[in-house]
């Protein structure tokens, strides 16, 4: 025989004003009020019902009573307080089952056998120190109870919500999500199927946002691989992009946004740690990574890990966007060594992404490259005899990057054969100004 607490009161003529009441959501119309009294003791009401309140239990426990039917007794309501269209009781079990079962009872026993599915794979997953010491229960019996009720009595119809959601139905129904018992049984089937892969394949990730990619992924298995695909794209490395450049499964013009801040991240942090006197202890030059930096902030592709020398190879490949410029004739018109300056000049103010590279025939020793600065200008040089552009590159004479400075400051003049200027004519990409 349940006991009650000896102070249990259904009177509510007494100070109901004093009482403090928390009523758990009910979303919609026709869905029950369900209203835990604060008094001393507390009491559980629903739809105007007081619901008996064993003593030592949590308004949990006893609500679960009041759906598993483990009172014995149920107060009916008064008929003068309310219809009986509105008494919501779920019925008791009993050896003479009811012909129709009750709303209550079914999403109860539906959810249990969820719940028991779920403790016997955990049980399967068991090692065996575990078993040894803990045993595995064996639910069949229950769960062939559960199905057998099923069974044996009519269910509600399949369109037709629960009245009476059990404790944890308030809160999906708070979000808005169907119960069980108003989906069809396709329905019901891909729900707890979305929800038990969404448990194995994306463990670390929200149930409800690890359970709408695995029915996304079953609904729209092409377009869930397109965007799949694109997702794993955007997670490679620098390398790995440049790969798949070398390979023809990607052209430069289709490298993702995403992809592109990698690159431009990657870049950037390069050239901060070779700028860097403690990361940079043996002092080696850069003028590759920082002449890199800048033509990707241009949006001009450059490979990864390419020294000046393999920079400028790359440049003078067909097909990579660079044009060489010609250097000057003599009075005769044939070729010789000399760089054309001025030429140089007029394309960078003109607009042009013009650099200065010198292709060492050593290739166990440095090249070097650096951009035309067109804002300063031609600068006057006794070593060139005669005018030259401005330059931003790394100087290795000084061992720092210099901007706006003379090209004589950068080269020397036995180097001039073995000197050219590119100017950049493929296509950019818009670089985002922050």
């Amino acid at each position: 025989m349940t006991t009650y607490p000896k102070r249990y009161n259904t009177n509510f003529r007494h100070n109901r004003e004093n009482d403090k009441i928390e009523k758990l959501p009910h979303p919609s119309t026709g869905e029950p009020k369900i209203e835990i009294l604060l008094s001393d003791p507390p009491q559980l009401r629903v739809n105007g019902t007081i619901i008996p309140w064993p003593e030592g239990k949590t308004q949990q426990e006893a609500y679960q009573d009041y759906l598993t039917g483990n009172q014995q007794q149920m107060p009916r309501p008064n008929s003068a307080d309310q219809s009986s269209d509105s008494h919501k009781v779920p019925l008791l079990q009993s050896n003479n089952q009811p012909e129709t079962l009750h709303p209550l009872r079914q999403q109860h026993l539906e959810d249990r056998l969820k719940e028991l599915e779920y403790w016997e794979r955990q049980q399967t997953r068991q090692d065996s120190f575990t078993t040894r010491m803990y045993g595995k229960k064996d639910y069949s019996k229950e769960r062939d109870e559960i199905q057998q009720e099923l069974r044996s009595t009519r269910r509600q119809p399949e369109n037709q919500e629960s009245k009476l959601p059990n404790w944890k139905g308030l809160t999906a129904l708070q979000e808005g999500k169907q119960s069980l018992s108003s989906q069809s049984p396709v329905e019901r089937f891909w729900n707890i199927a979305d929800e038990k892969t969404a448990q194995e394949d994306y463990p670390n990730t929200l149930s409800a946002v690890g359970k709408e990619i695995s029915r996304y992924k079953r609904e729209n298995p092409d377009e869930y691989a397109s965007y799949f695909k694109k997702w794993q794209d955007d997670q490679k490395s620098w390398q790995e992009i440049d790969q798949d450049i070398k390979d023809g499964t990607l052209s430069k013009q289709d490298i993702s946004p995403v992809q592109w801040d990698t690159i431009l991240s990657a870049s950037r942090q390069e050239l901060q740690d070779k700028q860097d006197p403690q990361k940079n202890t043996d002092q080696k030059p850069y003028c590759n990574i920082y002449a890199r930096d800048r033509l990707l902030n241009k949006g001009i592709y450059m490979e990864p890990d390419k020294n000046a020398n393999q920079m400028i190879e790359a440049m003078d490949k067909k097909g990579s966007g660079w044009e060489k410029l010609p250097k000057k004739t003599d009075a005769e018109g044939n070729p010789t060594d000399k760089l054309d300056h001025q030429e140089a000049q007029r394309r960078a103010e003109a607009g042009g992404t013009v650099v200065a590279v010198y292709h060492n025939p050593n290739d166990a020793e440095h090249g070097h490259i650096v951009l035309v600065n067109a804002e300063e200008g031609m600068k006057q040089s006794g070593k060139w005899s005669g005018e030259v552009p401005s330059v931003d590159g790394y100087n290795t004479n000084t061992k720092r990057i210099t901007e706006g400075g003379s090209l004589s400051e950068q080269f020397s003049t036995p180097r001039e054969p073995d000197m050219d200027y590119y100017e950049y004519t493929g296509p950019k990409r818009e670089i985002q100004k922050e």
